[in-house]
């Protein structure tokens, strides 16, 4: 009897895949989507169901829900990866990391936004402010992201990186550059990573929770998947709540980033 799965670990070579991509793969990934318990119709044609399907399992499983099955994707298919958080097969870093996309995965599924018509309050979001030590009102897309790590770790019943800031982007970058966690080059970001995006008075402005990619570091469309707070659906780095953004590491709308790991 075939068994997608175990087919899928003998192929280390996996193609990236996405609505619209007709090919042999494509019946492979709906095989794969079957032996996880999502029903569908085996076709080789990336359809709208196959893309509503495959969405629906990166969100279930912790993974950007981008709708492109790339690296992560087909590992979290034959293994490498479940539930977003623990396997026999990850450990340490891999593990935090998972943890991290999975929490921020699911809070930006949950949609919050801040109180209608008052900036920088809500329920969520002075819950993130208060956690963090800051104060209602204040800019809260460093506690944001602060209270996904702080949540991530907790889960994999492990303690944080000390010391990591919890309400200053530019403190963030700098305790990162103190235990040598920064990556001047952004598009190295990987997932579980912190993005921090250049500008403001104190020369970082934003920041974000890396949960993906698409494309191909240094080749043209190449974008960062993140999960951000204090935006909004246009990017802005004071917006009204929690979005999954795709941010390009070359040059965006706030300018030039920096990576920070945290896992």
């Amino acid at each position: 009897m075939f068994n997608a799965i175990e087919e899928l670990k003998k192929m280390p070579l996996r193609p990236y895949l996405r609505k619209g991509s007709k090919e042999w793969w494509v019946k492979m990934l709906c095989q794969c989507l079957l032996a996880r318990d999502y029903v569908l119709h085996v076709t080789d044609e990336f359809d709208a169901e196959v893309d509503r399907l495959v969405r629906m399992y990166q969100m279930n499983h912790g993974l950007a829900a981008d709708g492109v099955v790339g690296p992560q994707t087909w590992s979290s298919f034959a293994g490498t990866v479940s539930d977003g958080i623990i396997t026999d097969n990850i450990t340490g870093d891999e593990q935090n990391s998972a943890a991290i996309v999975k929490v921020a995965n699911f809070i930006n599924s949950l949609g919050i936004r801040e109180a209608r018509g008052r900036n920088n309050t809500g329920a969520a979001v002075e819950w993130f402010l208060e956690h963090a030590g800051g104060n209602p009102g204040d800019p809260w897309c460093v506690t944001f992201a602060f209270a996904v790590v702080k949540l991530a770790y907790a889960m994999v019943d492990k303690y944080p990186p000390k010391g990591l800031p919890s309400l200053s982007c530019s403190a963030v970058v700098r305790w990162g550059r103190k235990y040598d966690r920064v990556d001047d080059d952004g598009s190295n970001a990987k997932p579980g990573d912190m993005y921090v995006f250049r500008g403001g008075d104190t020369g970082f402005k934003h920041i974000g929770v890396v949960v993906g990619s698409v494309g191909e570091p240094g080749k043209p469309g190449f974008k960062l998947i993140t999960v951000e707070g204090n935006t909004n659906k246009n990017g802005s780095p004071d917006g009204d709540g929690v979005y999954l953004k795709r941010r390009s590491p070359e040059r965006n709308g706030t300018g030039l980033g920096v990576a920070v790991r945290v896992s």
